[in-house]
């Protein structure tokens, strides 16, 4: 007979929804560490605070742990302290005003990382824009895994839009490698437009709408395609 819990639900349901409650849990604590630091801004405390790390590590290594574990239990354990009293070590810390500012300062900090500036975004633009047929004509009518190779360190790789590849048959009748058989470009005068907008250039007449196609090579004894990009 299943076991069950005392509101006769089934045990292994409860012990899903506390996993589910957990990351709510350390969601709920991370917003209270950047509404904390927002009072305080607010307040006119003035300064970075949080920018620095915590004079005590054990603690310093808690914040740390806190932006990647589960729970804030979890990242206590991490940090150093006894399994046993984790949770309630826990909570004393977020209780802490230097803990929740810490925390809301590597929050920001890590978002200011993950999110593009405007000078990546105006590079990438002018990659796509710069980009024509002659700069991506070595990739074509290349096996899947030596494109796989190149492309990583190619100069035009931010400017593909999408990859074809076909799968080509050999003399005796098995199925061949996958080959590069069509590239398709970002339309450069999309990128061109932007960079002209966030520059306050007057932007290039409208040359046509979605991408360009740069290149398509027709591979012998071709049986079925894929689209990837």
């Amino acid at each position: 007979m299943k076991k069950t819990n005392s509101r006769g639900a089934p045990r292994a349901a409860a012990t899903a929804d506390r996993r589910t409650a957990k990351p709510e849990k350390r969601a709920r604590a991370l917003a209270k560490c950047v509404a904390t630091a927002a009072a305080i801004s607010a307040a006119g405390g003035g300064g970075p605070a949080g920018s620095e790390p915590l004079p005590d590590a054990q603690q310093e290594r808690f914040c740390q742990a806190l932006l990647v574990e589960r729970s804030a239990m979890a990242a206590a354990v991490k940090a150093g302290y006894a399994p046993g009293s984790a949770r309630a070590r826990a909570s004393l810390l977020l209780a802490r005003p230097k803990i929740r500012l810490r925390v809301a300062h590597l929050l920001n900090a890590g978002a200011d990382k993950r999110i593009m500036r405007k000078n990546e975004a105006l590079e990438l633009a002018t990659r796509r824009a710069r980009a024509s047929i002659v700069d991506i004509v070595d990739l074509l009518n290349l096996d899947a895994e030596e494109f796989a190779r190149r492309v990583k360190t190619h100069p035009a790789a931010p400017a593909i839009r999408y990859i074809k590849f076909g799968q080509t048959e050999n003399p005796d009748g098995t199925p061949g490698p996958r080959m590069v058989q069509y590239i398709e470009l970002f339309n450069p005068r999309d990128s061109a437009r932007f960079i002209a907008e966030v520059l306050g250039w007057a932007a290039p007449e409208d040359g046509g709408k979605g991408a360009v196609n740069i290149g398509a090579l027709v591979l012998p004894a071709e049986t079925n395609e894929t689209v990837e990009g």
